[in-house]
Protein backbone atom coordinates (compact mmCIF):
# COMPACT_ATOMS: atom_id res chain seq x y z
CA UNK A 1 0.00 0.00 0.00
CA UNK A 2 1.48 3.38 -0.96
CA UNK A 3 1.40 6.53 1.14
CA UNK A 4 -1.65 8.08 -0.56
CA UNK A 5 -3.63 4.85 -0.16
CA UNK A 6 -2.75 4.65 3.53
CA UNK A 7 -4.01 8.19 4.02
CA UNK A 8 -7.39 6.99 2.75
CA UNK A 9 -7.69 4.45 5.57
CA UNK A 10 -8.53 4.74 9.26
CA UNK A 11 -9.57 6.86 12.03
CA UNK A 12 -11.53 9.57 13.76
CA UNK A 13 -11.15 9.46 17.52
CA UNK A 14 -14.15 9.44 19.84
CA UNK A 15 -14.04 9.06 23.61
CA UNK A 16 -17.02 7.10 24.88
CA UNK A 17 -18.36 6.90 28.41
CA UNK A 18 -18.48 3.50 30.08
CA UNK A 19 -21.21 1.30 31.36
CA UNK A 20 -23.27 2.09 34.41
CA UNK A 21 -23.35 5.33 36.40
CA UNK A 22 -21.10 8.15 35.28
CA UNK A 23 -17.54 6.83 35.02
CA UNK A 24 -14.77 9.36 34.74
CA UNK A 25 -13.31 9.60 31.23
CA UNK A 26 -9.51 9.94 31.27
CA UNK A 27 -8.28 13.36 30.21
CA UNK A 28 -6.98 13.13 26.66
CA UNK A 29 -4.11 15.09 25.13
CA UNK A 30 -3.85 15.03 21.33
CA UNK A 31 -0.16 14.91 20.36
CA UNK A 32 -0.48 14.49 16.60
CA UNK A 33 -3.02 15.06 13.86
CA UNK A 34 -2.98 14.31 10.17
CA UNK A 35 -0.34 11.57 10.18
CA UNK A 36 -0.48 7.79 10.28
CA UNK A 37 1.04 6.68 13.59
CA UNK A 38 2.55 3.20 13.48
CA UNK A 39 4.31 2.83 16.84
CA UNK A 40 4.79 4.69 20.11
CA UNK A 41 7.06 4.53 23.17
CA UNK A 42 8.03 6.94 25.90
CA UNK A 43 9.27 7.74 29.39
CA UNK A 44 8.66 10.44 32.00
CA UNK A 45 10.13 13.11 29.73
CA UNK A 46 9.52 12.16 26.09
CA UNK A 47 7.11 10.46 23.77
CA UNK A 48 8.54 9.07 20.53
CA UNK A 49 6.45 7.81 17.65
CA UNK A 50 6.85 6.46 14.14
CA UNK A 51 4.61 8.55 11.88
CA UNK A 52 3.95 8.77 8.16
CA UNK A 53 2.86 11.82 6.23
CA UNK A 54 4.75 12.14 2.95
CA UNK A 55 7.69 10.19 4.43
CA UNK A 56 8.26 8.11 7.52
CA UNK A 57 9.74 9.91 10.50
CA UNK A 58 10.58 9.31 14.12
CA UNK A 59 8.94 12.18 15.97
CA UNK A 60 10.16 13.26 19.41
CA UNK A 61 7.93 15.29 21.75
CA UNK A 62 7.86 16.13 25.44
CA UNK A 63 5.33 14.00 27.29
CA UNK A 64 1.94 15.69 27.09
CA UNK A 65 3.13 18.44 24.72
CA UNK A 66 2.23 18.32 21.00
CA UNK A 67 5.14 20.58 20.00
CA UNK A 68 7.79 18.65 18.08
CA UNK A 69 11.34 18.59 19.41
CA UNK A 70 12.80 16.53 16.56
CA UNK A 71 11.52 14.92 13.37
CA UNK A 72 14.03 12.32 12.16
CA UNK A 73 13.57 11.26 8.55
CA UNK A 74 13.32 7.47 8.13
CA UNK A 75 12.61 7.17 4.42
CA UNK A 76 9.88 7.04 1.76
CA UNK A 77 6.45 5.47 2.24
CA UNK A 78 7.21 2.42 0.07
CA UNK A 79 8.84 0.62 3.02
CA UNK A 80 6.73 0.46 6.18
CA UNK A 81 8.53 1.29 9.43
CA UNK A 82 6.58 -0.62 12.07
CA UNK A 83 8.95 -1.47 14.94
CA UNK A 84 10.14 0.84 17.72
CA UNK A 85 12.01 0.47 21.01
CA UNK A 86 13.37 3.11 23.37
CA UNK A 87 15.72 3.31 26.36
CA UNK A 88 16.91 6.60 27.80
CA UNK A 89 18.27 8.90 25.10
CA UNK A 90 18.30 6.20 22.41
CA UNK A 91 15.58 4.73 20.21
CA UNK A 92 15.71 1.98 17.59
CA UNK A 93 13.38 1.64 14.60
CA UNK A 94 12.99 -1.03 11.92
CA UNK A 95 10.73 -2.11 9.10
CA UNK A 96 10.31 -3.63 5.67
CA UNK A 97 13.73 -2.56 4.41
CA UNK A 98 15.40 -4.91 6.91
CA UNK A 99 17.49 -2.18 8.52
CA UNK A 100 17.54 -1.21 12.20
CA UNK A 101 18.39 2.45 12.83
CA UNK A 102 19.59 3.81 16.15
CA UNK A 103 18.45 7.36 16.87
CA UNK A 104 19.98 9.76 19.39
CA UNK A 105 16.92 11.44 20.88
CA UNK A 106 18.84 14.41 22.27
CA UNK A 107 20.38 15.24 18.90
CA UNK A 108 17.45 14.07 16.81
CA UNK A 109 19.71 12.13 14.46
CA UNK A 110 20.34 8.59 13.22
CA UNK A 111 23.69 7.61 14.71
CA UNK A 112 24.00 3.98 13.59
CA UNK A 113 22.28 1.45 11.34
CA UNK A 114 22.72 -2.21 10.54
CA UNK A 115 21.08 -4.68 8.13
CA UNK A 116 19.28 -7.71 9.56
CA UNK A 117 18.64 -9.82 6.45
CA UNK A 118 14.83 -9.74 6.72
CA UNK A 119 12.00 -7.30 7.34
CA UNK A 120 12.03 -6.13 10.96
CA UNK A 121 8.61 -6.68 12.51
CA UNK A 122 9.20 -6.10 16.24
CA UNK A 123 11.76 -4.53 18.58
CA UNK A 124 12.32 -4.44 22.34
CA UNK A 125 15.16 -3.03 24.42
CA UNK A 126 16.62 -3.24 27.90
CA UNK A 127 18.87 -0.64 29.55
CA UNK A 128 22.37 -1.50 30.78
CA UNK A 129 22.42 -3.38 34.07
CA UNK A 130 24.55 -2.32 37.01
CA UNK A 131 28.06 -3.72 36.91
CA UNK A 132 28.15 -7.19 38.43
CA UNK A 133 24.41 -7.81 38.22
CA UNK A 134 23.98 -11.57 37.86
CA UNK A 135 20.93 -11.42 35.59
CA UNK A 136 22.90 -9.53 32.93
CA UNK A 137 24.96 -12.58 32.00
CA UNK A 138 28.21 -10.67 31.55
CA UNK A 139 26.68 -7.97 29.33
CA UNK A 140 26.31 -5.36 32.07
CA UNK A 141 27.81 -2.47 30.12
CA UNK A 142 25.58 -2.70 27.06
CA UNK A 143 22.03 -1.93 26.08
CA UNK A 144 20.33 -5.00 24.67
CA UNK A 145 18.06 -4.76 21.64
CA UNK A 146 15.90 -7.73 20.68
CA UNK A 147 14.92 -7.91 17.00
CA UNK A 148 12.04 -10.00 15.69
CA UNK A 149 11.71 -10.43 11.95
CA UNK A 150 9.36 -11.63 9.23
CA UNK A 151 10.96 -15.09 9.08
CA UNK A 152 10.29 -15.79 12.78
CA UNK A 153 13.90 -15.21 13.85
CA UNK A 154 14.64 -13.60 17.20
CA UNK A 155 18.06 -11.95 17.54
CA UNK A 156 19.81 -10.19 20.39
CA UNK A 157 22.05 -7.27 19.46
CA UNK A 158 24.15 -4.75 21.31
CA UNK A 159 22.32 -1.45 21.20
CA UNK A 160 25.24 0.91 20.76
CA UNK A 161 26.65 -0.68 17.60
CA UNK A 162 24.31 -3.51 16.53
CA UNK A 163 26.81 -6.29 17.26
CA UNK A 164 25.02 -9.64 16.89
CA UNK A 165 25.08 -11.60 20.16
CA UNK A 166 22.56 -14.44 19.80
CA UNK A 167 19.87 -15.66 17.37
CA UNK A 168 17.17 -18.32 17.54
CA UNK A 169 14.42 -19.42 15.17
CA UNK A 170 11.51 -18.57 17.44
CA UNK A 171 8.64 -19.32 15.04
CA UNK A 172 7.77 -20.29 11.49
CA UNK A 173 5.97 -17.00 10.90
CA UNK A 174 6.63 -13.32 11.53
CA UNK A 175 7.24 -12.14 15.08
CA UNK A 176 4.52 -9.53 15.46
CA UNK A 177 5.41 -8.11 18.88
CA UNK A 178 7.84 -8.46 21.77
CA UNK A 179 7.40 -7.83 25.48
CA UNK A 180 10.11 -7.68 28.11
CA UNK A 181 9.36 -9.28 31.47
CA UNK A 182 12.37 -8.98 33.79
CA UNK A 183 15.18 -11.07 32.33
CA UNK A 184 12.88 -12.76 29.81
CA UNK A 185 11.52 -11.78 26.43
CA UNK A 186 8.04 -12.84 25.32
CA UNK A 187 7.70 -13.15 21.54
CA UNK A 188 4.35 -13.22 19.71
CA UNK A 189 4.05 -15.06 16.42
CA UNK A 190 0.53 -16.47 16.36
CA UNK A 191 1.11 -17.64 19.94
CA UNK A 192 3.63 -16.51 22.53
CA UNK A 193 6.95 -18.09 23.50
CA UNK A 194 9.31 -17.09 26.30
CA UNK A 195 13.09 -16.77 26.01
CA UNK A 196 15.80 -16.15 28.58
CA UNK A 197 18.01 -13.06 28.23
CA UNK A 198 20.78 -12.90 27.18
CA UNK A 199 21.20 -16.58 26.22
CA UNK A 200 17.90 -16.80 24.28
CA UNK A 201 17.23 -20.22 25.74
CA UNK A 202 13.57 -21.13 25.53
CA UNK A 203 11.57 -21.22 28.76
CA UNK A 204 8.17 -22.79 29.40
CA UNK A 205 5.59 -20.15 28.55
CA UNK A 206 3.32 -19.32 31.48
CA UNK A 207 -0.07 -17.75 30.81
CA UNK A 208 0.56 -14.20 29.69
CA UNK A 209 -0.96 -11.38 31.72
CA UNK A 210 -2.85 -8.73 29.78
CA UNK A 211 -1.55 -5.19 29.68
CA UNK A 212 -2.78 -3.57 32.92
CA UNK A 213 -3.89 0.05 33.24
CA UNK A 214 -6.02 1.81 35.88
CA UNK A 215 -6.85 -1.45 37.68
CA UNK A 216 -8.12 -3.05 34.49
CA UNK A 217 -6.93 -4.92 31.42
CA UNK A 218 -6.30 -3.10 28.15
CA UNK A 219 -8.16 -4.78 25.29
CA UNK A 220 -7.45 -3.73 21.70
CA UNK A 221 -10.18 -4.86 19.34
CA UNK A 222 -9.65 -3.55 15.84
CA UNK A 223 -10.56 0.13 16.01
CA UNK A 224 -11.22 0.28 19.74
CA UNK A 225 -9.20 0.38 22.97
CA UNK A 226 -11.23 -0.81 25.94
CA UNK A 227 -10.61 -1.15 29.67
CA UNK A 228 -11.89 -4.45 31.09
CA UNK A 229 -12.57 -4.66 34.82
CA UNK A 230 -14.10 -8.02 35.61
CA UNK A 231 -17.01 -8.67 33.26
CA UNK A 232 -17.43 -4.97 32.41
CA UNK A 233 -15.75 -3.18 29.53
CA UNK A 234 -15.47 0.53 28.96
CA UNK A 235 -14.42 2.07 25.68
CA UNK A 236 -11.54 4.50 26.07
CA UNK A 237 -10.78 5.41 22.45
CA UNK A 238 -12.39 4.42 19.17
CA UNK A 239 -10.61 4.93 15.85
CA UNK A 240 -12.08 4.81 12.36
CA UNK A 241 -9.42 2.24 11.45
CA UNK A 242 -7.17 -0.18 13.30
CA UNK A 243 -5.30 0.85 16.41
CA UNK A 244 -1.62 0.38 15.55
CA UNK A 245 0.01 0.52 18.99
CA UNK A 246 -0.57 1.18 22.67
CA UNK A 247 2.03 1.86 25.35
CA UNK A 248 1.88 2.59 29.07
CA UNK A 249 4.37 5.30 29.99
CA UNK A 250 6.27 5.23 33.30
CA UNK A 251 4.19 8.13 34.64
CA UNK A 252 1.00 6.13 34.08
CA UNK A 253 -0.38 7.69 30.90
CA UNK A 254 -1.69 5.44 28.13
CA UNK A 255 -0.45 6.30 24.63
CA UNK A 256 -2.57 5.21 21.66
CA UNK A 257 -1.32 5.42 18.07
CA UNK A 258 -3.45 4.89 14.98
CA UNK A 259 -4.44 5.97 11.50
CA UNK A 260 -6.66 8.78 10.20
CA UNK A 261 -9.36 9.42 7.66
CA UNK A 262 -9.03 13.19 7.52
CA UNK A 263 -6.01 15.44 7.99
CA UNK A 264 -7.68 17.04 11.01
CA UNK A 265 -8.09 13.69 12.81
CA UNK A 266 -5.88 12.84 15.81
CA UNK A 267 -3.36 10.07 15.20
CA UNK A 268 -1.54 10.01 18.54
CA UNK A 269 -3.20 10.62 21.92
CA UNK A 270 -2.30 10.32 25.58
CA UNK A 271 -4.91 9.30 28.15
CA UNK A 272 -3.96 10.56 31.60
CA UNK A 273 -4.42 8.20 34.56
CA UNK A 274 -7.58 8.92 36.58
CA UNK A 275 -6.95 9.75 40.24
Amino acid sequence: MDGSARLGVAAAIALVAGCGGAPVTPRTVVLARGTLAYAVAGDDHRVVSVELDERFALVVRRTGDPRILHRVDLGPPEHDIVALAMVGDRAWVGGDDGVVRAVDLERGAVVASWPTGAAVTALASRPPCASGATRCGGLADDDLVVVGDATGALCLRRGRDGALLQCVQAASRAVTSLRLAGDEIVAFAGSHTTWQLPSLRRHPSAPLSPLRWQNGDIVVAGRTVELATGPRRRRLVTLGGAVRAVAILPGGALAVAGWIADLSDPSLVLLAPVD
